[in-house]
């Protein structure tokens, strides 16, 4: 009886083994086994913890995936993903300088199937390569720098960055090459307050740009702008009889002023309070206020300015204009007619201070007569003088005799000063 159950049980066994052995023949002809290559993205974690220990990678170009090679069924492996697994790398583990690779964790299956049904074959890369060094953190100050010509009569009176001081952390290597920081803005043209956020760029000391170490670095630019007008002296009143009021002067000769850019646009000078030199026979030197227009506030500029005039007694001093000082203007350009002045001379008077008069000669005056358009004939054309700073010609007795010209010349129009010219054909 023992010897017939034994002998089934030796059956039993051999048929389940058979059976199995079997199972497999036929699963493997069905569902074999495969291997697959999947470019799995590379998960970088704890970057932060280097810079908590003083140390920098000096290599940032991380492989973007690792090639992880897999074994299982095919009717698994068809379905596998690169989402399905998970490759990292955690920096917190660097604990040396000294380490000069980071191995890859992983990978991990994190899919939804039984993870004892894939087998890991290979991966690659297997550690990814490092090059610690010491890391350098040194504030430097913003330097920002105006580029371009800002609108007419326009000035920058304050240029503030937010922050003013900014960190470069780089390796020690670096840092050591840097010599300033600059954010660079454009104020051409400019003329009112600006505000703007500039990336910074970051110079050696020959002032050649370290391509790289400003690309995460920016700070908000505040410009202040001022218009840079003149001040104008009011002055009323005439000195004593003989006497003359020179200038006036007055200190600081131009201001800075701030206000709405279409208020701005309309004022060309500001103007004193009146200063009368009424009966004056003697220097006036007083202070006065500037008249600030409604909305205007002064930049840098006192309010109240000094002004100087000079009152001294006239001097009266005559020159003999002759006809070689006199230029004829303005002649036929196909050189058809001839001109000749037949005035031999004329004599003008004029005023001013003594000194002044003293270092005059004719061609101060830059005597002239305009023959535009004249014709054949003796005409008689008005003298032109150009009269120098603080001079000024005496009339005569009829009291007629000057108009200022439109280019700035003094044009004598009376009969005492009226020059003979001749026109003939050449």
């Amino acid at each position: 009886m023992n010897a017939l159950f034994k002998r089934d049980i030796t059956i039993k066994t051999i048929s389940v083994l058979l059976a199995v052995f079997l199972w497999f023949i036929v699963l493997n002809i069905a569902d074999p086994f495969k291997k697959i290559t999947l470019s799995v993205p590379l998960t970088v974690s704890n970057e932060s913890a280097l810079q908590e220990k003083g140390i920098v990678n000096k290599i940032k170009d991380y492989p973007k995936t690792i090639s992880v090679t897999v074994r299982a069924r095919e009717s698994i492996a068809k379905n596998l993903t690169a989402n399905d697994f998970k490759v990292s790398i955690d920096f917190s583990k660097v604990d040396s300088m000294d380490m000069k690779e980071l191995q890859v964790e992983g990978p991990v299956y994190i899919g939804d199937g039984n993870k004892k049904d894939i087998q890991i074959v290979e991966v690659k890369p297997s550690a990814i390569s490092m090059d610690l060094d010491k890391l350098g953190q040194n504030p430097f100050k913003v330097e920002v720098e105006a580029l371009g010509n800002m609108k007419n009569n326009y000035k920058i009176v304050k240029i503030t960055s937010i922050p003013d001081t900014l960190s470069i952390q780089a390796p020690d290597s670096q840092i050591k090459l840097v010599s300033s920081i600059k954010a660079l803005v454009d104020v051409t043209n400019l003329d009112r307050d600006l505000t703007i956020r500039k990336n910074c760029k970051v110079y050696d000391k020959y002032g050649e740009e370290i391509p790289g170490l400003g690309s995460n670095l920016s700070v908000d630019i505040k410009i202040e702008v001022a218009k840079e007008v003149p001040v104008t002296p009011v002055v009323k009143g005439n000195p004593a009889k003989n006497y003359i009021g020179l200038g006036p002067k007055v200190k600081p000769e131009k201001a800075l002023i701030t206000g709405t850019p279409e208020l701005l646009a309309k004022i060309e000078d500001l103007k004193t309070e009146p200063i009368s030199i009424e009966n004056a026979s003697a220097n006036v030197d007083v202070s006065r206020f500037l008249v600030i227009p409604q909305g205007i506030k002064l930049v840098n500029t006192p309010q109240e300015v000094a002004v100087s005039i000079v009152v001294s007694l006239q001097a009266r001093k005559t020159f003999a204009i002759s006809k070689d000082d006199i230029h004829i203007a303005n002649k036929n350009m196909d050189n058809s007619l001839q001109y000749e002045i037949l005035t031999p001379q004329l004599d003008i008077t004029v005023k001013g201070i003594k000194e002044d008069l003293d270092n005059l000669n004719v061609s101060a005056f830059s005597p002239s007569v305009d023959v535009n358009g004249l014709g054949e004939g003796i005409h008689k054309i008005p003298l032109k003088l150009i009269l120098p700073e603080n001079v000024t010609l005496v009339k005569n007795s009829s009291g007629n005799g000057i108009q200022e010209g439109l280019d700035g010349n003094t044009t004598v129009s009376d009969q005492d000063y009226l020059v003979e010219v001749k026109i003939q054909k050449a």
